[in-house]
């Protein structure tokens, strides 16, 4: 569903949170419009705020919640953007999925997730290097994953970090792939259980 936009074309919310519902999802991912930042103009920003606002309301009767997605093309083109719509939609039901801009350094890019985590519901894992037409294997990025999982070392509550992309879209390499995404949880787990001991023993 594409904020201010699937509704005109014949897409009402109703339909997709009627399914989301039967299927017992807790969580529905949008879109946030049909053009980045820079080329979004001011009604159209505000049609996308409106068409989140009444979306959020619709869920939050239901129990559940929207998560934007975070991309290019959109309102949630960045981190700072999708902070300013975030903060502009004003709702509670209303979250944002992160995923590592393409090409941004990792310190800059572990900024915007420290930004967003307030309104982060759950991360795609993935590494692109530098761009999008270069798709490694995960392993090449531990470096740059220890650094964002690190940000969400003292947040409390849970989040999905969800393999997205394969390199060369092989599913034969998602064994791989997710024993690699299981050690750096594993280790952001030991990392979190030695900081909490430490801090008890101070005490």
């Amino acid at each position: 569903y594409r904020a201010g936009s699937s509704e005109p074309a014949g897409l009402p919310f109703s339909a997709v949170l009627e399914t989301a519902v039967a299927l017992g999802a807790p969580l529905i991912r949008i879109w946030a419009g049909t053009s980045s930042t820079a080329h979004t103009d001011d009604a159209q920003r505000r049609y996308v705020i409106d068409d989140c606002q009444r979306i959020c309301r619709m869920t939050c009767d239901a129990g559940m919640r929207i998560a934007c997605e975070f991309h290019d093309g959109t309102l949630t083109d960045s981190a700072e953007a999708t902070h300013a719509l975030l903060r502009a939609v004003d709702h509670p039901a209303c979250a944002t999925f992160w995923q590592p801009p393409h090409g941004l350094p990792s310190d800059d890019a572990a900024a915007g997730l420290r930004l967003l985590l307030p309104w982060l519901s759950h991360l795609h894992v993935f590494h692109w290097w530098p761009d999008a037409g270069h798709r490694l294997l995960l392993a090449n990025g531990t470096k740059r994953w220890r650094q964002f999982f690190a940000v969400l070392a003292d947040d409390p509550r849970d989040h999905w970090a969800s393999l997205e992309f394969l390199p060369n879209d092989d599913p034969g390499l998602l064994p791989q792939e997710a024993q690699t995404l299981r050690q750096l949880l594993a280790e952001v787990a030991t990392t979190q259980m030695q900081t909490r001991s430490s801090v008890v023993s101070h005490k």
